[in-house]
């Protein structure tokens, strides 16, 4: 059974689908297992932007499936959505996520400070 983080999470995700505002993505290997999520937790239409995201489950770390994760939702974003930007947020900390973002040909552009 989801917790209540996990359930008010996948409803946000209901929502933002119907609304177009939101997406979310199951990675899953051969074997049916989930290894990752991808998400779009903002899409701005007007705006022509999109925010991604990724978690990767931590038995499933080393093997690319962040990368292979992130490369398939920018994809997504500028053939589907036809955004014209992707951003990534990414805490300053987050140092392998960094180095996936810029596997994946993301550029470093600014520390947004005080954000939270």
């Amino acid at each position: 059974m989801p917790n209540d983080f996990t359930r008010s999470w996948i409803e946000r995700c209901v929502v933002g689908r119907r609304e177009g505002d939101r997406e979310g993505f199951v990675v899953i290997e051969g074997d049916e297992t989930p290894v990752a999520l991808g998400f779009a937790p903002h899409i701005a239409r007007e705006a022509a932007t999109v925010e991604l995201g990724y978690v990767v489950a931590p038995e499933a770390r080393g093997r690319g499936i962040a990368c292979a994760t992130l490369a398939a939702l920018s994809r997504w974003a500028f053939a589907d959505l036809g955004v014209e930007r992707c951003e990534l947020l990414i805490s300053v900390e987050n140092v392998a996520s960094g180095r996936v973002a810029e596997r994946c040909g993301y550029v470093l552009q600014g520390v947004l400070r005080s954000m939270w």
